[in-house]
């Protein structure tokens, strides 16, 4: 029986994923039922990169241990986004590793729920130092190619887990309406369904786990963004 046979028997896949997912809902319910208002107002705020880090003399930017403590175990923040950038300097997929550790660290000392790490990986892994940087959206729509769309969100996807980062703001579903706008490279386009055809195509390949299946983490989750008042609100 070959793999797609195996994925059309009744009962299979369809009764595993099922389980899986009551086994994840019964776990969130209880985690949530035993946190008090505040742990909960922490799990639902998100903070910014800056909050825990600093940039020495030389122009090097390292986390403040400190503040991981305080914003992820004391507050119980349950989410951060962005990176470390001061002029153009950017963290290797290393240096991000070691800060996802120490917070994980905190969070496990504390109880709480892994945080969620937010990154703009919009053309590749584009804030990852050493990271594979694709074409703009622009650029793939130019192409009318949705595998291209798909290879682009899987090398986004590779690289900004290899980070340890699972959380890429990506793609960016936006309609193009407006010529003279000044971030039109970074949309599809103005034509609704080659918006859409990519758009799905890039998120199937953020989204689609690591064929390594070792690979720590194996998948991510995209997050498609900017439909309100983005190049031409009214």
């Amino acid at each position: 029986m070959d793999r797609w046979q195996q994925q059309q028997q009744p009962g299979t896949r369809s009764q595993t994923n099922l389980r899986s997912s009551s086994r994840h809902r019964d776990l969130a319910r209880t985690m949530v039922s035993n946190m008090s208002l505040d742990t909960k107002i922490g799990q639902m705020s998100q903070i910014d990169i800056a909050k825990i880090i600093q940039k020495n003399d030389d122009g090097t930017i390292v986390p403040l241990y400190d503040k991981i403590l305080y914003y992820f175990g004391e507050l119980a923040i349950g989410s951060i986004l962005n990176c470390p950038n001061t002029n153009g300097q950017q963290w290797n997929a290393t240096q991000y590793r070691e800060v996802v550790t120490a917070i994980r660290n905190v969070t496990d000392e504390f109880g709480l729920p892994p945080v969620i790490w937010g990154l703009d990986s919009v053309h590749g892994a584009n804030y990852v130092h050493g990271a594979i940087v694709t074409p703009q959206q622009i650029n793939l729509a130019a192409t009318f190619n949705t595998t291209v769309a798909y290879e682009a969100g899987r090398l986004a996807s590779k690289d900004t887990r290899a980070a340890g980062i699972t959380w890429l703001f990506s793609p960016i579903l936006g309609l193009a309406l407006q010529p003279s706008w000044s971030r039109v490279y970074e949309t599809f386009g103005e034509d609704p369904m080659v918006v859409s055809e990519m758009g799905a195509q890039l998120i199937r390949g953020i989204q689609t786990p690591d064929d390594d299946e070792d690979a720590v983490p194996r998948r991510a989750a995209a997050c498609a963004k900017h439909f309100v008042g983005y190049s031409m609100p009214r």
